[in-house]
C-alpha cells in the first residue's frame, strides 16, 4: 500500500497530461514521476506496488 501526499490540481493535471495513467492499475505508475514526487510511504513491498510481488514470486519458485 502507497500513502499519497495531498497532490495539487496543477500536479494532477501534469500527470494525465504527461504520463497517461489510463492503462495503469490504480491510475499511477510508482516508477514514474508520481511515485517521485507523491509517495510518501509504502507499506508492503514495493515489487507488490509495481503490480507483481516479486519477492512472493520467487519464493513459490524456490519451493518447485
Amino acid at each position: 500500500m502507497c500513502i499519497l501526499k495531498n497532490l495539487t490540481v496543477d500536479e494532477i493535471h501534469y500527470y494525465v497530461e504527461n504520463h497517461k495513467p489510463y492503462d495503469k492499475a490504480g491510475s499511477y505508475g510508482i516508477q514514474e514521476w508520481i511515485g517521485f514526487i507523491g509517495i510518501e510511504k509504502i507499506e508492503g513491498s514495493y515489487f507488490n506496488v509495481m503490480g507483481l510481488p516479486v519477492q512472493k514470486l520467487y519464493k513459490e519458485l524456490i519451493k518447485l
